[in-house]
């Protein structure tokens, strides 16, 4: 329902942040300009009374805006792309709990006494009230909003109008944000826990195969094994390498930039990967072998996909520095006691 006065401070901060162009003052607070506004009327909106009191309020190709009667400042808006519908609403809607009486009727089918509520007001008068429903996610959380209007062919002109503008403002909304929709979906793909096992898996599948070819290397052993295994196993590291890169960058495009650079694993898988490819480059210099171990480390990327490794991982990692200082001052007693 509509706010109070006290509340309409409190708002600020999120008509200061809001994500949708607004084209007025933001600092300010002021209702859109009449000339941009398709609509500019005083009408009626319901408040948490079930009263309805006078309002100013202007509907732009972006928003709703709200003010007090005859005023200038916003006390609170619904962006269009948030509408989920806008339609005729009836007594029911906004009848106080002393207009509703319950009455008993026989149900033949069921053969049971049920009691349903019933309105004891006045019904049948023409019906100039509409009402605006937002969606959950949004601004405005999932608030209904009620308008009277002065007739009931005003009514249907701002229904009609408000459901027009509003579909066109959601299309435009969606091709805006079509990057940040993509993102978050991958997102929720990325960090599902399915995907999370199977990239645990794939971790733990290479770590064996990795250290398997790292133990039949011929300088390691005076009888060389056989070079079509070697072959498969190398083929089958680089099939690895391949599926952890397309990982990392499915990671990337759910998370960047900044959720992405802040997390210490990501950094790591991003470390051992770019090893990994440095290692299977055409050029193979001498100090590229010392890479080529390091690949092993792939399996430390199981401590951050697996969330109970991941938090005994950081539990002894924030420990560490509790450790060491107590370690220093056992020294710096011992040190003195001698």
């Amino acid at each position: 329902m509509f706010l109070s006065r006290g509340t309409v401070v409190s708002r600020q901060h999120r008509l200061n942040s809001t994500h949708v162009p607004l084209m007025y003052d933001k600092t300010a607070l002021m209702m859109p300009r009449r000339e941009v506004c398709t609509k500019d009327a005083d009408i009626q909106l319901l408040n948490g009374n079930l009263e309805f009191q006078p309002r100013r309020v202007s509907l732009t190709p972006e928003m709703i805006a709200i003010a007090w009667e005859n005023g200038d400042q916003i006390v609170d808006y619904i962006p269009l792309h948030e509408i989920v519908s806008v339609q005729r609403a009836s007594i029911e809607d906004w009848a106080k709990p002393e207009e509703k009486a319950e009455v008993e009727y026989f149900d033949t089918n069921a053969r049971v006494l049920k009691r349903q509520s019933k309105l004891v007001v006045e019904s049948g008068r023409p019906l100039r009230e509409f009402k605006v429903s937002t969606t959950k996610d949004g601004y405005n959380s999932g608030h209904t909003y009620i308008f009277q209007t002065h007739s009931e062919s005003e009514c249907q002109d701002w229904i009609s109008t408000i459901t027009e503008l509003a579909e066109v403002a959601l299309n435009k909304w969606k091709k805006k944000h079509r990057i940040q929709r993509l993102q978050a979906r991958l997102s929720l793909f990325y960090n599902s826990k399915r995907m999370q096992v199977v990239v645990a898996v794939l971790i733990a599948l290479n770590f064996a195969s990795t250290a398997t070819l790292l133990q039949m290397r011929p300088e390691l052993n005076e009888e060389p094994y056989d070079p079509q295994v070697l072959q498969w196993l190398e083929q089958i590291d680089q099939i690895f390498t391949i599926l952890f890169t397309i990982e990392l960058l499915l990671n990337i495009a759910a998370h960047w930039f900044k959720a992405f650079v802040s997390n210490g694993w990501n950094l790591f898988d991003a470390l051992i990967i770019s090893i990994s490819l440095v290692s299977l480059g055409p050029i193979q210099l001498p100090f590229f072998k010392a890479f080529r171990i390091m690949r092993a480390f792939r399996i430390l990327r199981l401590f951050g996909k697996l969330q109970s490794l991941r938090l005994l991982t950081n539990a002894l990692t924030a420990s560490l520095v509790p450790v060491a200082n107590a370690m220093l001052v056992k020294i710096c007693v011992g040190t003195f006691e001698n």
